[in-house]
């Protein structure tokens, strides 16, 4: 059994993320480049330009409770592409 790919871009308040990539050791060039691709969405549009629209799906990750939700999200994807293509 094969899944197709479907891109799942998680996506962050700029001032959450920000203060994770500083409490990781981001600093200067490196910071700045990740905050304005949250920005200015360049990860969500590459994207939207590698696969069909309807399989692109953005998840907020701002707090833990969203990425609980994220989790149930995709487990949810998978378990309707298992019973679809059984």
């Amino acid at each position: 059994m094969r899944i197709t790919k479907s891109p799942n871009i998680l996506f962050t308040d700029n001032t959450n993320l920000y203060n994770r990539l500083e409490r990781r050791g981001y600093t200067g060039k490196k910071l700045q480049d990740n905050v304005q691709c949250e920005i200015f969405q360049t990860i969500y549009e590459e994207a939207m330009e590698a696969y069909k629209e309807e399989i692109v799906h953005q998840l907020p990750s701002n707090t833990p409770e969203d990425m609980e939700s994220n989790l149930e999200q995709i487990v949810h994807w998978i378990e309707q592409w298992m019973k679809d293509n059984n």
